[in-house]
């Protein structure tokens, strides 16, 4: 229940920063080019499986961000990555299955801005991001049938983002956000790893600069 109450509240703060385009006062409007460090879970946000390794990936990308007088803010853009992981497997030992996924994603991100100290800013941040899966590879050391990573993962996610940024000098931008997949990555029939309803788990740090 908290989870889904921490989405509702979520899904509302994006709805309101996008009403504020109603409001007579003109919003600015900046660009900016963005690099980001993923960290990886090898296990679910939901999943009871424990294991304590991260595993690195990346983003790039174009910025959109737009802000209001009264502090309001809402970011998009299109950011290109590659994401690598290592799940455990459906055998209980130290077997493991790779995933390295290339994607791109379109984040719809809102967030409250608080002046801390001039040029200083800090503002708690939630939204979507929806990612599509060009390119996936997968490989584990289990018998049996060998699947292509088409048949074993979905293409597409929808993640839940929440987090904060730091504002500085009104050109720099530095994001810390937990990413909660929405929807499951392995389909159905996906029986090589520990679960069922695997919901990726990632942790990303951002830096934004902009023009």
């Amino acid at each position: 229940m908290k989870r889904l109450s921490l989405l509702k509240f979520s899904l509302g703060l994006l709805l309101l920063s996008i009403l504020a385009f109603s409001t007579k006062a003109a919003p600015k409007v900046k660009l900016g080019a963005s690099a980001a460090w993923n960290l990886n879970f090898p296990v679910g946000w939901i999943s009871s499986d424990r294991n304590s390794a991260l595993y690195s990936g990346f983003s790039v990308g174009g910025d959109v961000l737009v802000e209001w007088p009264k502090g309001w803010i809402f970011k998009s853009g299109i950011k290109a990555g590659f994401d690598h992981n290592r799940l455990n497997s459906s055998v209980k030992n130290d077997n493991q299955v790779t995933l390295d996924r290339w994607k791109l994603g379109v984040p719809a991100i809102a967030g409250y801005k608080f002046d801390v100290y001039r040029d200083f800013c800090i503002a708690p941040l939630t939204g979507l991001e929806f990612d599509y899966f060009f390119s996936t590879g997968t490989s584990w050391p289990l018998p049996g049938d060998r699947l292509s990573s088409a048949q074993l993962w979905n293409p597409c996610n929808l993640d839940w983002k929440i987090g904060a940024g730091i504002f500085m000098y009104d050109m720099v931008e530095v994001d810390i956000l937990g990413s909660f997949g929405i929807f499951k990555a392995n389909k159905h029939r996906n029986n090589i790893i520990y679960t069922t309803n695997y919901l990726p788990l990632q942790m990303s740090i951002a830096l934004t600069l902009y023009f």
